[in-house]
């Protein structure tokens, strides 16, 4: 049963990183959509604070998700010890549940990972090249 629940709380996590990724593309098109109607250089940096607000959010729901996938993965481990020896690890206690205080470093980590971090490169290099040639 704990396995389930850390495993919901990650899916949960994992769709709103899905949703986060895709408000931030919306949003950016809107911003660059909206800076040729009005053919302002100045709001393409919208679309910039845009991709960094959604990015910093991309980071912390990540850190999130890595609390409930170390609590898996400690139970998980316990688990395969008692099948494999027929009793828990003697250092084994219950994990704690992830604390959602103080993520800022673990924010930081997630925001530049390579698999989190290319949408958001890719589109802040495409507003800084857009800023530059209005």
């Amino acid at each position: 049963m704990e396995l389930k629940l850390c495993q919901e709380a990650m899916d949960k996590y994992d769709g709103s990183l899905e949703k986060i990724r895709g408000w931030a593309v919306t949003l950016w098109i809107a911003s660059l959509g909206w800076s040729f109607q009005v053919r302002r250089k100045e709001v393409v940096l919208l679309s910039i604070v845009v991709l960094f607000t959604f990015w910093v959010l991309d980071g912390l729901n990540k850190s999130y998700r890595e609390g409930y996938k170390a609590r898996r993965d400690a139970v998980a481990h316990a688990l395969r010890e008692f099948f494999e020896r027929g009793s828990l690890p003697t250092d084994f206690s219950s994990p704690n549940l992830p604390l959602h205080i103080r993520r800022f470093h673990e924010t930081v980590k997630n925001m530049f990972r390579f698999h989190a971090s290319l949408i958001y490169v890719v589109l802040l290099i495409v507003s800084a090249i857009l800023f530059v040639k209005m």
